[in-house]
């Protein structure tokens, strides 16, 4: 054993006997430190969009903020031409309820129920004027195959009624049919009185004041 090997091990041995114990609590802090930091930097973070899904749902679409973004361009479309393929009465549902519960107003109405929606648009029919022949098709369509067409949308519109001494603020839900052969502008979605025809799901009246 060479001279500096031995006075090495004289050393080591000449050491206190907690001391070891002592380095190891110290290893084991180091290391434990730089897993938690490992851990920290692998966790994602926040994105508009994770995978085909949108962190916020109720993110808006902003064409020079997000040119890019796919996901938040086809919501913006989707209010303005309608489902892009047909769409089972329920997901048109589950994506309306989620549309409407980011509005100021619409998240303080109960939501669109399945049995509500179909119940209306049975007795759309009914209504005056009557709904075209293509149009009864699509009700039919709805009220027996629970299947929305291309092109139709289940939206919401508020505003306020103008009537003789009252001023009248409502909550409406709508379906409209063809969007994809004439789409609405984007005025339509903030002026819902210049919105073509509409079949209308529900009307709520939610507060009146006097003129």
């Amino acid at each position: 054993m060479s001279k500096r090997t031995s006075l090495n091990l004289i050393t080591f041995i000449a050491l206190p006997a907690c001391l070891p114990i002592y380095i190891l609590l110290i290893i084991n802090s180091g290391l434990s430190s730089h897993l938690a930091l490992a851990q920290a930097k692998a966790q994602p973070a926040k994105t508009v969009k994770q995978g085909n899904q949108i962190s916020d749902p109720c993110a808006a679409y902003d064409p020079l903020r997000d040119p890019n973004n796919e996901v938040l361009k086809r919501k913006y479309l989707i209010r303005l031409e309608g489902y892009p393929k047909e769409i089972t009465v329920r997901e048109a549902i589950k994506q309306f309820n989620i549309s409407a519960g980011c509005h100021h107003m619409g998240k303080t109405q109960p939501p669109l129920t399945e049995a509500e929606f179909l119940t209306a648009v049975r007795d759309i029919p009914q209504e005056y004027p009557r709904p075209s022949a293509i149009e009864e098709k699509y009700l039919e369509q709805a009220s027996e195959m629970g299947i929305l067409p291309e092109g139709s949308l289940i939206d919401f519109s508020w505003g306020i009624d103008e009537k003789p001494g009252y001023d009248m603020t409502y909550w409406k839900i709508h379906l409209l049919f063809d969007l994809h052969t004439h789409p609405l502008v984007p005025e339509d979605l903030i002026d819902p009185k210049s919105v073509r025809h509409a079949f209308t799901i529900r009307r709520q009246y939610i507060s009146s004041k006097k003129q």
